[in-house]
């Protein structure tokens, strides 16, 4: 039958973010203030200071942890970077 996810009484999904810019963020917010069937569980970042600084009103700040550790232990990994063109 398989694990069951996001139903009561069943464990939510468990998120990871890559990226904590403009855009995650605002996931990240979200997340922290609930949303059913989800659970951050960590973001992976460039600048670990800045994004604790950005998580300092969350109820429950997310680790930072490498982008392995994030594909070890998400459910599910949100794509939150910018892709900058090189010239």
């Amino acid at each position: 039958m398989g694990i069951r996810y996001g139903n009561r009484g069943e464990r939510p999904l468990k998120v990871g973010l890559a990226g904590l810019g403009t855009i995650g963020i605002v996931v990240a917010r979200a997340l922290d203030k609930g949303i059913h069937g989800l659970e951050l569980i960590g973001v992976t970042v460039r600048d670990a200071e800045k994004a604790a600084r950005n998580m300092k009103d969350f109820r429950n700040p997310a680790p930072i942890i490498s982008a392995q550790e994030l594909a070890e232990t998400s459910d599910i990994i949100v794509e939150c970077v910018i892709h900058q063109k090189r010239i």
